[in-house]
Protein backbone atom coordinates (compact mmCIF):
# COMPACT_ATOMS: atom_id res chain seq x y z
CA UNK A 1 0.00 0.00 0.00
CA UNK A 2 1.01 3.57 -0.71
CA UNK A 3 1.28 5.85 2.55
CA UNK A 4 0.76 9.58 1.44
CA UNK A 5 3.02 12.62 1.82
CA UNK A 6 2.16 15.05 4.54
CA UNK A 7 3.42 13.39 7.92
CA UNK A 8 2.51 14.82 11.55
CA UNK A 9 4.24 18.18 11.95
CA UNK A 10 4.78 18.91 8.68
CA UNK A 11 4.90 22.39 7.67
CA UNK A 12 2.30 24.29 5.21
CA UNK A 13 3.67 26.85 2.68
CA UNK A 14 1.05 29.35 1.20
CA UNK A 15 1.01 30.69 -2.61
CA UNK A 16 1.18 33.26 -3.33
CA UNK A 17 1.14 34.46 1.06
CA UNK A 18 4.67 33.10 1.54
CA UNK A 19 6.14 32.68 -2.13
CA UNK A 20 4.80 34.09 -5.45
CA UNK A 21 5.08 31.03 -7.17
CA UNK A 22 4.86 27.21 -6.85
CA UNK A 23 8.23 26.69 -7.89
CA UNK A 24 9.47 28.80 -5.27
CA UNK A 25 7.21 26.98 -2.62
CA UNK A 26 8.90 23.54 -3.77
CA UNK A 27 12.50 25.03 -3.77
CA UNK A 28 11.99 25.55 0.04
CA UNK A 29 10.13 22.90 0.97
CA UNK A 30 11.28 20.08 2.82
CA UNK A 31 9.99 16.34 2.50
CA UNK A 32 6.37 15.49 4.43
CA UNK A 33 5.69 19.66 3.48
CA UNK A 34 2.11 20.72 2.05
CA UNK A 35 2.22 23.18 -0.23
CA UNK A 36 -1.20 25.05 -0.30
CA UNK A 37 -2.14 27.02 -3.71
CA UNK A 38 -4.72 30.01 -3.53
CA UNK A 39 -6.83 30.40 -7.12
CA UNK A 40 -4.84 31.67 -10.03
CA UNK A 41 -3.31 31.41 -12.83
CA UNK A 42 0.30 30.31 -11.94
CA UNK A 43 2.57 30.16 -15.85
CA UNK A 44 5.18 27.60 -14.92
CA UNK A 45 6.08 23.77 -15.44
CA UNK A 46 6.58 22.55 -11.81
CA UNK A 47 8.99 20.24 -10.85
CA UNK A 48 8.77 18.15 -7.22
CA UNK A 49 12.59 17.84 -7.50
CA UNK A 50 12.60 15.06 -5.86
CA UNK A 51 10.67 15.68 -2.26
CA UNK A 52 7.83 14.06 -0.99
CA UNK A 53 5.52 16.65 -0.88
CA UNK A 54 1.64 17.41 -1.21
CA UNK A 55 0.83 19.85 -3.65
CA UNK A 56 -2.95 20.94 -3.59
CA UNK A 57 -5.96 23.92 -3.99
CA UNK A 58 -7.14 25.74 -1.03
CA UNK A 59 -10.16 22.60 -1.30
CA UNK A 60 -9.01 19.39 -3.64
CA UNK A 61 -12.95 18.81 -3.14
CA UNK A 62 -14.49 21.88 -4.92
CA UNK A 63 -14.75 21.97 -8.39
CA UNK A 64 -15.08 25.42 -8.37
CA UNK A 65 -11.44 26.18 -6.64
CA UNK A 66 -10.21 23.29 -8.82
CA UNK A 67 -11.16 24.87 -11.78
CA UNK A 68 -9.92 28.10 -10.50
CA UNK A 69 -6.67 26.99 -9.70
CA UNK A 70 -4.79 26.55 -12.70
CA UNK A 71 -1.49 25.51 -13.75
CA UNK A 72 -0.69 26.14 -16.88
CA UNK A 73 2.03 25.10 -18.88
CA UNK A 74 2.65 27.59 -21.37
CA UNK A 75 3.44 24.92 -24.17
CA UNK A 76 7.18 24.27 -22.61
CA UNK A 77 6.72 21.55 -20.95
CA UNK A 78 4.90 18.99 -18.74
CA UNK A 79 2.94 21.28 -16.20
CA UNK A 80 3.92 19.29 -13.26
CA UNK A 81 7.11 16.40 -13.32
CA UNK A 82 7.23 14.44 -9.87
CA UNK A 83 10.33 12.40 -10.34
CA UNK A 84 12.42 9.73 -8.20
CA UNK A 85 10.66 10.76 -5.02
CA UNK A 86 9.34 9.81 -1.48
CA UNK A 87 5.79 9.42 -1.56
CA UNK A 88 3.49 12.33 -2.88
CA UNK A 89 0.26 14.07 -3.50
CA UNK A 90 -0.83 16.09 -6.43
CA UNK A 91 -4.65 16.96 -5.34
CA UNK A 92 -7.55 19.68 -6.87
CA UNK A 93 -5.58 21.43 -9.60
CA UNK A 94 -5.76 22.30 -12.77
CA UNK A 95 -3.46 21.29 -15.15
CA UNK A 96 -3.23 22.86 -18.45
CA UNK A 97 -1.64 23.84 -21.83
CA UNK A 98 1.55 21.36 -20.97
CA UNK A 99 3.28 20.04 -23.92
CA UNK A 100 6.25 17.59 -23.85
CA UNK A 101 8.23 15.44 -26.68
CA UNK A 102 8.40 12.65 -24.69
CA UNK A 103 5.66 11.68 -22.17
CA UNK A 104 3.11 13.32 -19.33
CA UNK A 105 2.08 16.82 -21.00
CA UNK A 106 -0.39 17.17 -17.97
CA UNK A 107 2.07 14.99 -15.13
CA UNK A 108 5.19 12.88 -15.66
CA UNK A 109 5.39 10.75 -12.83
CA UNK A 110 8.20 8.33 -12.70
CA UNK A 111 10.07 6.18 -9.58
CA UNK A 112 7.48 7.64 -7.22
CA UNK A 113 4.47 6.46 -5.26
CA UNK A 114 1.83 9.16 -5.84
CA UNK A 115 -1.58 10.06 -5.21
CA UNK A 116 -2.62 12.37 -8.03
CA UNK A 117 -6.68 12.78 -6.92
CA UNK A 118 -9.39 15.43 -8.01
CA UNK A 119 -7.65 17.51 -10.53
CA UNK A 120 -8.79 18.51 -14.09
CA UNK A 121 -6.20 18.10 -16.94
CA UNK A 122 -7.20 19.17 -19.93
CA UNK A 123 -5.47 20.77 -23.25
CA UNK A 124 -1.97 19.04 -22.88
CA UNK A 125 -0.07 16.82 -24.94
CA UNK A 126 3.02 14.13 -25.29
CA UNK A 127 4.64 13.25 -28.64
CA UNK A 128 5.58 9.54 -26.89
CA UNK A 129 3.11 8.86 -24.05
CA UNK A 130 0.01 10.08 -21.66
CA UNK A 131 -0.99 13.27 -23.28
CA UNK A 132 -2.85 14.51 -19.92
CA UNK A 133 -0.76 12.02 -17.42
CA UNK A 134 2.40 9.47 -17.81
CA UNK A 135 2.94 7.41 -14.85
CA UNK A 136 6.20 5.08 -15.43
CA UNK A 137 8.92 3.04 -14.14
CA UNK A 138 8.40 2.24 -10.82
CA UNK A 139 6.01 2.91 -7.77
CA UNK A 140 2.54 2.77 -6.70
CA UNK A 141 0.23 5.21 -8.07
CA UNK A 142 -3.41 6.09 -7.19
CA UNK A 143 -5.37 7.88 -9.75
CA UNK A 144 -8.58 8.60 -8.84
CA UNK A 145 -11.41 11.41 -9.20
CA UNK A 146 -9.84 13.67 -11.78
CA UNK A 147 -11.55 15.11 -14.47
CA UNK A 148 -8.80 14.09 -17.99
CA UNK A 149 -10.34 15.78 -20.94
CA UNK A 150 -9.28 16.99 -24.21
CA UNK A 151 -5.27 15.51 -24.21
CA UNK A 152 -3.32 14.06 -27.06
CA UNK A 153 -0.86 12.24 -27.81
CA UNK A 154 0.95 12.79 -30.89
CA UNK A 155 3.10 9.61 -32.24
CA UNK A 156 2.06 7.17 -29.12
CA UNK A 157 -0.10 5.72 -26.77
CA UNK A 158 -2.44 7.04 -23.85
CA UNK A 159 -4.21 10.65 -24.54
CA UNK A 160 -5.63 10.56 -21.50
CA UNK A 161 -3.52 8.31 -19.31
CA UNK A 162 -0.19 6.43 -20.01
CA UNK A 163 0.93 3.34 -17.69
CA UNK A 164 3.79 1.81 -17.98
CA UNK A 165 6.15 -0.58 -15.61
CA UNK A 166 4.74 0.41 -12.27
CA UNK A 167 5.00 -2.04 -9.28
CA UNK A 168 1.25 -1.01 -9.50
CA UNK A 169 -1.73 1.17 -10.10
CA UNK A 170 -5.26 2.01 -9.01
CA UNK A 171 -6.87 3.76 -11.63
CA UNK A 172 -10.61 4.76 -9.78
CA UNK A 173 -13.76 6.80 -10.49
CA UNK A 174 -12.34 9.37 -12.95
CA UNK A 175 -13.82 10.70 -15.88
CA UNK A 176 -11.80 10.21 -18.80
CA UNK A 177 -13.07 11.68 -22.50
CA UNK A 178 -12.59 13.22 -25.31
CA UNK A 179 -8.89 12.29 -25.82
CA UNK A 180 -6.96 11.05 -28.46
CA UNK A 181 -3.85 8.91 -29.72
CA UNK A 182 -3.09 5.86 -31.40
CA UNK A 183 -2.96 3.01 -29.06
CA UNK A 184 -5.95 3.70 -25.82
CA UNK A 185 -6.51 7.20 -26.71
CA UNK A 186 -8.15 7.23 -22.66
CA UNK A 187 -6.15 4.80 -21.10
CA UNK A 188 -2.90 2.64 -22.37
CA UNK A 189 -1.33 0.59 -19.50
CA UNK A 190 1.29 -1.67 -19.46
CA UNK A 191 1.28 -2.43 -16.01
CA UNK A 192 0.07 -4.01 -13.27
CA UNK A 193 -3.38 -2.26 -13.27
CA UNK A 194 -7.22 -2.40 -11.69
CA UNK A 195 -8.92 0.20 -13.68
CA UNK A 196 -12.08 0.55 -11.72
CA UNK A 197 -15.88 2.02 -11.71
CA UNK A 198 -14.54 5.19 -14.17
CA UNK A 199 -16.41 6.98 -16.94
CA UNK A 200 -14.52 6.24 -20.05
CA UNK A 201 -16.03 8.33 -23.70
CA UNK A 202 -15.78 9.85 -26.41
CA UNK A 203 -11.87 9.44 -26.91
CA UNK A 204 -10.81 8.95 -30.33
CA UNK A 205 -7.98 6.74 -31.86
CA UNK A 206 -6.02 8.36 -34.74
CA UNK A 207 -4.60 5.83 -37.09
CA UNK A 208 -0.94 6.26 -37.93
CA UNK A 209 -1.27 5.14 -41.88
CA UNK A 210 -2.02 2.63 -43.91
CA UNK A 211 -1.62 -0.66 -42.46
CA UNK A 212 -1.85 0.97 -38.47
CA UNK A 213 -5.53 1.38 -37.40
CA UNK A 214 -5.66 2.64 -33.79
CA UNK A 215 -6.95 0.29 -31.29
CA UNK A 216 -8.34 0.76 -27.87
CA UNK A 217 -9.65 4.05 -27.78
CA UNK A 218 -11.41 3.41 -24.44
CA UNK A 219 -9.00 0.95 -22.55
CA UNK A 220 -5.71 -0.69 -24.56
CA UNK A 221 -4.34 -3.52 -22.16
CA UNK A 222 -0.78 -4.44 -23.61
CA UNK A 223 -0.08 -7.71 -21.70
CA UNK A 224 -0.71 -7.20 -17.46
CA UNK A 225 -3.78 -5.14 -16.27
CA UNK A 226 -5.15 -7.20 -13.62
CA UNK A 227 -8.89 -6.03 -13.40
CA UNK A 228 -11.23 -3.84 -15.10
CA UNK A 229 -14.47 -3.15 -13.62
CA UNK A 230 -17.69 -1.36 -12.92
CA UNK A 231 -16.58 1.41 -15.96
CA UNK A 232 -18.89 2.80 -18.53
CA UNK A 233 -17.30 2.65 -22.01
CA UNK A 234 -19.33 4.79 -23.69
CA UNK A 235 -19.22 6.27 -27.71
CA UNK A 236 -14.97 5.52 -27.91
CA UNK A 237 -14.11 5.31 -31.10
CA UNK A 238 -11.18 3.31 -33.32
CA UNK A 239 -10.91 0.59 -35.76
CA UNK A 240 -10.07 -2.31 -33.57
CA UNK A 241 -10.87 -2.72 -29.73
CA UNK A 242 -13.02 0.40 -29.65
CA UNK A 243 -13.99 -0.47 -26.30
CA UNK A 244 -10.84 -2.22 -25.12
CA UNK A 245 -8.39 -4.08 -26.30
CA UNK A 246 -5.79 -6.37 -24.90
CA UNK A 247 -2.69 -7.34 -26.42
CA UNK A 248 -1.19 -10.71 -24.88
CA UNK A 249 -2.91 -9.93 -21.73
CA UNK A 250 -2.04 -12.17 -18.84
CA UNK A 251 -5.20 -13.32 -15.87
CA UNK A 252 -7.23 -10.38 -16.60
CA UNK A 253 -10.51 -9.94 -15.27
CA UNK A 254 -13.05 -7.73 -17.13
CA UNK A 255 -16.52 -7.68 -15.35
CA UNK A 256 -19.47 -5.65 -14.42
CA UNK A 257 -18.18 -2.98 -17.24
CA UNK A 258 -20.98 -1.39 -20.09
CA UNK A 259 -19.27 -0.96 -23.54
CA UNK A 260 -21.71 0.73 -25.54
CA UNK A 261 -21.72 3.60 -28.88
CA UNK A 262 -18.71 2.37 -29.89
CA UNK A 263 -18.13 4.00 -33.02
CA UNK A 264 -15.51 0.99 -35.45
CA UNK A 265 -16.61 -1.07 -38.50
CA UNK A 266 -18.93 -4.71 -38.53
CA UNK A 267 -15.82 -6.19 -39.11
CA UNK A 268 -13.83 -5.70 -35.91
CA UNK A 269 -15.05 -6.22 -32.68
CA UNK A 270 -15.27 -3.49 -29.62
CA UNK A 271 -13.99 -5.53 -27.64
CA UNK A 272 -11.28 -7.42 -28.56
CA UNK A 273 -8.02 -9.70 -26.87
CA UNK A 274 -5.88 -11.18 -28.33
CA UNK A 275 -2.99 -13.99 -27.23
CA UNK A 276 -4.30 -14.17 -23.86
CA UNK A 277 -4.14 -16.29 -21.35
CA UNK A 278 -6.32 -16.71 -18.45
CA UNK A 279 -9.39 -14.06 -19.52
CA UNK A 280 -12.21 -13.64 -17.91
CA UNK A 281 -15.33 -11.89 -19.25
CA UNK A 282 -17.78 -11.60 -17.06
CA UNK A 283 -21.61 -9.92 -16.53
CA UNK A 284 -20.72 -6.89 -19.00
CA UNK A 285 -23.58 -5.09 -20.75
CA UNK A 286 -22.20 -4.76 -24.27
CA UNK A 287 -25.06 -3.46 -26.59
CA UNK A 288 -25.68 -1.19 -29.14
CA UNK A 289 -22.03 -0.74 -30.75
CA UNK A 290 -21.63 -0.26 -34.29
CA UNK A 291 -18.38 -2.74 -33.90
CA UNK A 292 -18.67 -5.79 -33.74
CA UNK A 293 -19.35 -7.50 -29.78
CA UNK A 294 -16.62 -9.30 -27.85
CA UNK A 295 -13.72 -10.97 -29.80
CA UNK A 296 -11.53 -13.88 -27.76
CA UNK A 297 -8.38 -14.89 -30.35
CA UNK A 298 -5.88 -17.07 -29.25
CA UNK A 299 -7.00 -17.53 -25.43
CA UNK A 300 -5.14 -20.13 -23.45
CA UNK A 301 -7.94 -20.82 -21.86
CA UNK A 302 -10.72 -18.16 -21.29
CA UNK A 303 -14.21 -17.80 -19.87
CA UNK A 304 -17.09 -15.75 -21.29
CA UNK A 305 -19.77 -15.73 -18.80
CA UNK A 306 -23.01 -13.96 -17.82
CA UNK A 307 -22.44 -11.41 -20.75
CA UNK A 308 -25.43 -9.34 -22.84
CA UNK A 309 -24.63 -9.31 -26.12
CA UNK A 310 -27.07 -7.39 -27.94
CA UNK A 311 -27.55 -4.84 -31.00
CA UNK A 312 -24.30 -4.40 -32.33
CA UNK A 313 -23.05 -4.13 -35.79
CA UNK A 314 -21.11 -7.82 -36.43
CA UNK A 315 -20.77 -11.26 -34.98
CA UNK A 316 -21.32 -10.92 -31.40
CA UNK A 317 -18.94 -13.56 -30.05
CA UNK A 318 -15.72 -15.24 -31.82
CA UNK A 319 -14.38 -17.41 -29.57
CA UNK A 320 -11.19 -18.61 -29.44
CA UNK A 321 -9.39 -22.15 -28.65
CA UNK A 322 -10.54 -23.50 -25.27
CA UNK A 323 -12.93 -20.84 -24.65
CA UNK A 324 -15.65 -21.37 -22.01
CA UNK A 325 -19.10 -19.22 -23.74
CA UNK A 326 -21.49 -19.75 -20.37
CA UNK A 327 -24.89 -18.08 -19.79
CA UNK A 328 -24.93 -15.13 -21.96
CA UNK A 329 -27.35 -13.53 -23.84
CA UNK A 330 -26.76 -13.18 -27.43
CA UNK A 331 -29.35 -11.27 -28.71
CA UNK A 332 -30.11 -8.84 -32.16
CA UNK A 333 -26.58 -8.39 -33.36
CA UNK A 334 -25.10 -8.80 -37.22
CA UNK A 335 -24.22 -12.26 -36.67
CA UNK A 336 -24.05 -14.85 -33.51
CA UNK A 337 -21.73 -16.68 -32.43
CA UNK A 338 -18.70 -18.22 -34.00
CA UNK A 339 -16.32 -20.69 -32.54
CA UNK A 340 -12.90 -21.50 -34.02
CA UNK A 341 -11.37 -24.37 -32.13
CA UNK A 342 -12.55 -26.57 -28.81
CA UNK A 343 -15.20 -24.68 -27.02
CA UNK A 344 -17.91 -25.46 -24.71
CA UNK A 345 -21.39 -23.57 -24.89
CA UNK A 346 -23.68 -23.98 -22.40
CA UNK A 347 -27.00 -22.32 -21.07
CA UNK A 348 -26.98 -19.10 -23.97
CA UNK A 349 -29.64 -17.81 -24.92
CA UNK A 350 -28.79 -16.86 -28.69
CA UNK A 351 -32.02 -15.07 -30.52
CA UNK A 352 -32.60 -12.54 -33.12
CA UNK A 353 -29.51 -11.96 -34.82
CA UNK A 354 -29.07 -11.63 -38.79
CA UNK A 355 -26.79 -13.61 -40.29
CA UNK A 356 -25.14 -10.47 -42.39
CA UNK A 357 -21.99 -11.62 -40.51
CA UNK A 358 -20.61 -15.22 -39.45
CA UNK A 359 -24.23 -16.58 -39.32
CA UNK A 360 -27.11 -15.82 -37.28
CA UNK A 361 -26.87 -18.47 -34.45
CA UNK A 362 -23.67 -20.73 -34.14
CA UNK A 363 -21.04 -21.31 -36.85
CA UNK A 364 -18.17 -23.67 -36.24
CA UNK A 365 -15.34 -23.25 -38.10
CA UNK A 366 -14.71 -26.12 -40.51
CA UNK A 367 -12.36 -28.86 -38.65
CA UNK A 368 -12.62 -26.78 -35.32
CA UNK A 369 -13.82 -29.70 -32.77
CA UNK A 370 -17.02 -29.17 -30.62
CA UNK A 371 -17.12 -29.79 -27.00
CA UNK A 372 -20.48 -29.14 -26.15
CA UNK A 373 -23.88 -27.15 -26.42
CA UNK A 374 -26.44 -26.52 -24.06
CA UNK A 375 -28.57 -23.70 -24.49
CA UNK A 376 -31.53 -22.17 -26.33
CA UNK A 377 -31.65 -20.89 -30.10
CA UNK A 378 -34.46 -18.89 -30.97
CA UNK A 379 -36.05 -16.29 -33.69
CA UNK A 380 -32.71 -16.75 -35.99
CA UNK A 381 -32.44 -15.78 -40.07
CA UNK A 382 -32.07 -18.40 -41.71
CA UNK A 383 -30.29 -18.84 -45.17
CA UNK A 384 -26.52 -18.45 -44.30
CA UNK A 385 -24.14 -20.49 -42.70
CA UNK A 386 -24.54 -20.64 -39.10
CA UNK A 387 -28.28 -19.90 -39.27
CA UNK A 388 -29.32 -23.41 -37.86
CA UNK A 389 -27.96 -25.86 -35.01
CA UNK A 390 -24.25 -26.13 -34.13
CA UNK A 391 -22.72 -28.21 -37.29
Amino acid sequence: MVCWAGHVGAAQILVPADYSTIQAAIDAAADGDVIIVSPGRYIENINFLGKGITLQSTNPEDKGIVAATIIDGNQAGSCVTIANARECALLGLTLTNGSTDDYGGGVCCYGTPARIANNLITGNSARIGGGGLAALWRGEVLVQGNTISGNSCTLGCGGGIYLHDLEHAHVRTNTITANTSYLGAGIYAYAQAQIIGNLIADNTGIDLGPGSPSMGAGIFDDAVVEVVAGNLLLGNSSPVGGGFCAIFALNLTMVDNLISGTAGIPSAPCTYAHDAEQVVVAGNSIIDNDAAGVWIEEGYPAALVNNTIAGNGGTAVLAGPSTAVIGNTVAYNRGGVRLRHGNLLANDLIVGNSTENDGAAVLLDQGSPFSQFRGLLAGRHEGADGGGEPR
